[in-house]
């Protein structure tokens, strides 16, 4: 069924809340939205009632990895009403197969929109490739890293762009990796380089997101003019250049600060926190919800979650946007879990960092799609996607409600794990 009424129901619409009100969704979109109850004209669509509940859209996770081509990582985040997963790095072949696969209406049910970088932009000897060789250690991976393009000079930057969007490329990530919080000596790209790049992807008319996890390599990929940061940096204090280079460019922060907790191990009563609520261990499993429950500990005194935290603070107060990721690759990265962090990320923007549950839910709908140009999704209004996450009580004022999930539909087609969420439910 893609026709169907939610009504007196509260409707968080990505920006703001109606307490009592209405979406009517036709045809996989959303066809109406408002306060109160249906209009009559709406009376040939079934329509099914909701007290006490919160209808709001479907979430998009700023930061996954879908590691070798994991699927899981759209499977799994659909059933935390994560509808749409922003990929940070994948191969040529695993982005078509997964592109594929979110587009087949017969996985609406089932899996997660899928949008990518593709290859993100690396150098010889720079990052990631010690991370897949000294830290993952897969075969399979460190065969992969062997095909990825490594950029020498400026000059590559025009066509390495074209082969992103040729492969299926939503939009632009580079590398800006020093290695400075584990303890390595990485190359850095050029200035030259990353400004070629971004260059080249805002000629086309791409976004772009750099990884940088020190403060030095964040300030010099702002800089560089880069629109958004996929991690805050955890090795220093924020500083008022790293503020004002966020203004000139207006660019949005991931902070990726459950990923960071990790990291550092400070995060470890959280995580373990989350890995034990029945609601979240009932979707990922005992084995999943048990690696949640250890560190990456790769940081090793070199990188606090307090610096992440504050500069998370500093520039929501000087009005630089903050977008929701997780980071989380499933297995093999301890600590972090497709779905399971990104809930994570959402109660520390609450708890720690001091943001309202309204202004963190928009972190997860609204303000991403704007940012990265998504105008189909993000919010409730008439022509966008029924992308749609229906949660019993009121995650507006609690964030904790988040969990209570009744229902999920991407694109009308309500998710496998909802199925019979209308039974019953008729107005």
């Amino acid at each position: 069924m893609t026709d169907f009424i939610l009504q007196d129901v509260q409707v968080f619409t990505g920006e703001t809340s109606v307490p009592v009100g209405y979406v009517a969704v036709r045809d996989g979109l959303i066809y109406a939205v408002g306060p109160g109850a249906p209009p009559s004209n709406l009376a040939h669509i079934p329509r099914y009632s909701f007290p006490n509940y919160t209808v709001l859209p479907g979430m998009i996770d700023c930061h996954v990895h879908a590691f070798l081509g994991d699927d899981g990582c759209m499977s799994t985040s659909l059933q935390f009403g994560i509808t749409t997963v922003l990929d940070m790095h994948n191969e040529p072949e695993f982005v078509k197969r997964l592109k594929a696969l979110a587009a087949d209406p017969a996985h609406y049910s089932t899996h997660a929109d899928f949008k990518t970088s593709g290859l993100a932009a690396s150098i010889e000897n720079g990052y990631p490739y010690k991370l897949i060789t000294d830290f993952v250690k897969d075969p399979e991976a460190i065969a992969a890293s062997k095909t990825w393009t490594k950029l020498k000079a400026p000059e590559e930057a025009d066509q390495y762009v074209q082969d992103r969007i040729q492969q299926g490329s939503d939009y632009i990530k580079l590398f800006h990796e020093s290695g400075k919080t584990w303890g390595w000596d990485l190359t850095l790209p050029t200035q030259a380089l990353q400004e070629a790049i971004i260059q080249a992807a805002h000629r086309r008319n791409l976004k772009t997101v750099a990884h940088a996890m020190a403060i030095d390599d964040t300030l010099s990929v702002l800089r560089a003019g880069v629109d958004g940061m996929a991690h805050t940096f955890c090795d220093e204090p924020i500083t008022d250049e790293i503020v004002a280079a966020y203004k000139r460019n207006n660019a949005w922060v991931c902070p990726t600060l459950a990923a960071t907790g990790s990291m550092t191990s400070e995060g470890l009563g959280s995580q373990t926190e989350i890995a034990r609520d029945s609601r979240v261990a009932a979707i990922i499993g005992e084995e999943e919800s048990e690696r949640l429950c250890s560190c990456m500990g790769t940081c090793h005194g070199r990188g606090k979650l307090e610096y992440a935290i504050d500069s998370v603070k500093v520039l929501r107060a000087e009005g630089i946007e903050v977008v929701c990721g997780s980071d989380s690759v499933g297995p093999g990265k301890p600590g972090v879990g497709w779905g399971a962090s990104y809930i994570h990320e959402l109660n520390m923007f609450v708890e720690d960092v001091g943001m309202t549950s309204e202004e963190a839910l928009r972190t997860a709908t609204s303000v991403p799609a704007r940012r990265f140009g998504f105008k189909d999704r993000g919010l409730l209004e008439p022509g966008r996607l029924a992308d749609l996450v229906l949660v019993k009580g009121n995650p507006v004022q609690d964030i904790g409600d988040l969990m209570n999930i009744e229902g999920i539909w991407r694109k009308g087609v309500v998710c496998e794990r909802h199925k019979d969420v209308l039974r019953s439910k008729e107005a």
